[in-house]
């Protein structure tokens, strides 16, 4: 979906420095992966990265402190991902330029 709306995309990751020309983290939240831990890991060294979280998990009790990440709701349309990845960018300038 991503390669087709004409985003650069990697898969996995071995540091921050491979993220350096990224502009957001998406990542999955289940039970079974919790990119949260990826997101602080990757924050500890670039801080202020926006994340966009992707869950079908949304009203999970484990998840409730996503509260103020941005999270994209399984299933969802091409069109609803390239919003949420445009306001996940945007939220992250708007951060960058206030700090």
């Amino acid at each position: 979906m991503l390669l087709r709306a004409g985003c650069d995309v990697a898969l996995g990751w071995d540091d921050v420095e491979e993220l350096r020309g990224f502009d957001v983290l998406i990542t999955e939240v289940d039970p079974e992966f919790d990119g949260r831990l990826i997101a602080a890991r990757l924050r500890a060294g670039r801080p202020g990265l926006p994340v966009l979280f992707i869950t079908g998990w949304f009203d999970h009790p484990d998840f409730a402190d996503l509260g103020r990440e941005r999270i994209l709701k399984k299933p969802f349309s091409q069109a609803a991902l390239a919003g949420a990845i445009d306001a996940t960018v945007v939220a992250g300038r708007t951060r960058d330029s206030d700090g």
